[in-house]
């Protein structure tokens, strides 16, 4: 199936979506209309249904909606916006953490040479006084 949009021919998943969004924005009823002036064809919205209040309402029900859709996606791109930001700084946060427990470890592990090397000098100390003692 083929949508003609501006004269130009949209095929495939874009077509589909916008026939389905065609066929539920007009009612069965409501002919199609297409206007030629001297620029070509020109894009005319439909006018508010005048006498029947089935239509009218009809009409403001389907308005509401695509205000309700419009609200709803900007709603979703800002909470989108936070997820991502909140991603990243969770990331950031990881990657300090991260480094934070490198350095812990680099420390603790010099705390450990350190000690073994005190043990080390204690006993030799301890050996080197008992020298001295012996005449």
């Amino acid at each position: 199936k083929a949508f003609v949009v501006s004269k130009v021919k949209v095929g495939g998943p874009v077509a589909l979506a916008l026939a389905s969004f065609e066929e539920e924005a007009r009612p069965a009823e409501t002919p199609r209309r297409n206007y030629f002036g001297a620029g070509g064809p020109r894009v005319v919205k439909e006018e508010e249904p005048g006498s029947g209040s089935g239509g009218r309402e009809e009409y403001s029900r389907r308005v509401e909606l695509r205000r309700n859709i419009a609200s709803l996606q900007n709603s979703l791109g800002k909470v989108e916006d936070q997820l991502n930001s909140a991603k990243r700084e969770l990331k950031r946060e990881k990657e300090r953490a991260d480094r934070a427990e490198t350095m812990y470890l680099e420390q603790k592990s010099d705390i450990q040479l350190l000690e073994i090397e005190n043990q080390k000098l204690r006993k030799e100390l301890q050996v080197a006084q008992r020298a001295a003692k012996r005449p």
